[in-house]
């Protein structure tokens, strides 16, 4: 019977999984990572309360609206 059938093998394989799926995410960050530094954000004008005066859309004309959690 493959090892991977059997019950131990089961339970080896379910632990492994979550660290390969970790590892492998972490890889991919490495050899391909997000290209934060050519993010330019939308521009907006607040008076002194912190209230949005007016939006500005960002350099490919996209609307960006600042998002806080409350």
């Amino acid at each position: 019977m493959p090892r991977l059938l059997t019950k131990r093998g089961c339970w080896i394989t379910l632990a492994a999984a979550p660290f390969l799926l970790f590892l492998a995410a972490w890889g991919a960050d490495k050899l391909w990572p997000l290209p934060l530094h050519e993010v330019n954000p939308a521009r907006v004008v607040v008076a002194q309360d912190g209230t949005p005066l007016w939006r500005f859309a960002d350099a490919d004309g996209i609307w960006r609206y600042p998002v806080t959690i409350e």
